[in-house]
């Protein structure tokens, strides 16, 4: 099986392995004292996609989350992210064999992704994996915290009724134990003249953090429909 190149190295993040591992642990100093953080590993962690310049530290207090014991024992990541380049209905499940960084290449838990495959609303489309950045700019970190041999299963996803979601969820639920930590890739609001959307005179700061936390209540409540809402 074919190994997805770096599409991001010399960009989105440093090409240099040395310099790559440097300023990722320089972003997963930028979180919380170790002895502030629970012993108990997380289930899933969001993490920004922006390229690490400009979103390396809040990727970092993030991953940090997975330093020590509490990264330890995880074997497979499943890597689910928004497809920015290609719209497609369901979910995108990669066929490579690993996908590369200059700090090596993370081999795809193969196996996990041809079941995948078999299921409803799953399905592979190599073009829309090929320059997308919302999957690939985690590994660097997760490369750096846990420090021993992973697997990832890259899900990238684009337009779906709630119905999908809801059996798109349960078929991923059904492959989830104490070895799996579930990723999930997401900038939140993308607020300025770029994307189009600057609705805020003042207070842009405590307005970005409450149009966030519109999408984290739901989220830490467990309600899809509030989240969808």
């Amino acid at each position: 099986m074919k190994t997805r190149p770096s599409a991001l190295a010399g960009s989105w993040y440093a090409a240099d392995a040395r310099e790559l591992a440097r300023s990722v642990d320089e972003h997963l100093a930028q979180g919380e004292p170790l002895e502030e953080i629970a012993r108990s590993r997380p289930l899933a962690l969001i993490a920004p996609h922006a390229g690490h310049r400009w979103s390396g530290d809040g990727a970092g207090r993030a991953f940090r989350l997975l330093a020590g014991e509490a990264g330890r024992g995880i074997e497979r990541v499943l890597l689910i992210g928004p497809s920015h380049y290609q719209s497609f209905r369901g979910a995108v499940v990669t066929e490579a064999g690993a996908y590369a960084t200059p700090l090596g290449d993370v081999p795809v838990d193969t196996g996990l992704a041809r079941a995948l495959l078999g299921e409803p609303h799953f399905h592979a489309l190599p073009s829309a994996e090929r320059r997308e950045h919302c999957l690939e700019i985690q590994l660097p970190f997760l490369q750096r915290v846990l420090r021993h041999p992973f697997r990832i299963v890259p899900i990238l996803v684009s337009q779906a009724t709630q119905e999908d979601w809801r059996e798109i969820a349960i078929a991923l639920a059904r492959h989830l134990d104490e070895q799996t930590l579930v990723v999930v890739s997401s900038d939140f609001t993308h607020y300025g003249p770029r994307f189009g959307y600057t609705p805020f005179d003042t207070d842009e700061d405590a307005n970005l953090r409450r149009l966030d936390r519109g999408a984290l209540e739901p989220i830490l409540d467990l309600d899809a429909g509030g989240f969808a809402a």
